[in-house]
């Protein structure tokens, strides 16, 4: 439960205080062991730190286990998208106008078409019902055989 909770966080806010001081406890592990080891401390300093190697890509790696990549991104485009709504309303207000009235217009048309030709019309009797054909003389012969 804490980990999802971690996980909301960091979607929800984009801190990950948490990994950063876990990633420092490691580096700090491993210069205490490298001083207990006989080397000076700027010595197990430096050489901690390269034993981690690159923290940038070490937190994005982690990153992408406790959080999926795609949902992060998700995350920063509707934070840019926001941004830009922000700054041009008339647009926004514009576009969204647009887009309720071609989805309304869109619902509308289906509703009739589907209420026409895709549900059976209502009938009091329908084994009554019949198909009648209008053919023309063309069409009489060729069925009747020339």
């Amino acid at each position: 439960m804490r980990v999802l909770f971690r996980r909301l966080r960091y979607v929800l806010l984009g801190r990950d205080d948490d990994l950063r001081e876990e990633m420092e406890v490691h580096r700090a592990m491993r210069q205490a062991q490298l001083e207990q080891d006989g080397m000076s401390p700027a010595e197990a300093a430096a050489a901690s730190c390269r034993a981690m190697g690159n923290v940038a890509l070490a937190r994005e790696d982690a990153r992408a286990i406790w959080l999926w990549p795609w949902l992060d991104s998700v995350r920063q485009d509707a934070r840019y998208a926001l941004r830009a709504i922000a700054r041009q309303p008339g647009f926004s207000v514009i576009a969204v106008g647009t887009l309720g009235l071609a989805i309304g217009l869109n619902t509308a048309v289906f509703d009739i078409y589907s209420a026409l030709t895709l549900r059976p019309w209502r009938a009091a009797d329908p084994q009554r019902l019949v198909t009648i054909y209008s053919l023309s003389d063309r069409d009489l012969r060729a069925r009747a055989g020339g």
